[in-house]
């Protein structure tokens, strides 16, 4: 478990700021502000979630993509070993 912990220390340190400033500027486009930090504008999309905003196109298929992009850069994070073989993701 140490040894896992200490990987995704690692692969945070040499990430850097980039993950999250993706992810801010990523829900900021889709949430069509220019301000507000990540924990604000993930619950702000949830908010629009639970109010059935995402349940239409083509706003439906703009949040699957930027949860999708999101998920996968924690992936890259937390467990990169998930993401090897997927096409061209």
């Amino acid at each position: 478990i140490a040894a896992n912990a200490l990987a995704i220390v690692e692969r945070e340190l040499h990430a850097g700021p980039g993950p999250i400033q993706r992810e801010r500027e990523r829900l900021r486009a889709l949430l069509g502000t220019r301000y507000g930090e990540v924990p604000a504008l993930r619950l702000e999309l949830a908010r629009r979630i639970r109010s059935g905003e995402a349940d239409r196109a083509p706003w439906c298929e703009a949040v699957s993509a930027a949860t999708l992009a999101s998920v996968e850069a924690k992936l890259a994070i937390a467990n990169p070993r998930v993401l090897e073989g997927r096409d061209g993701r």
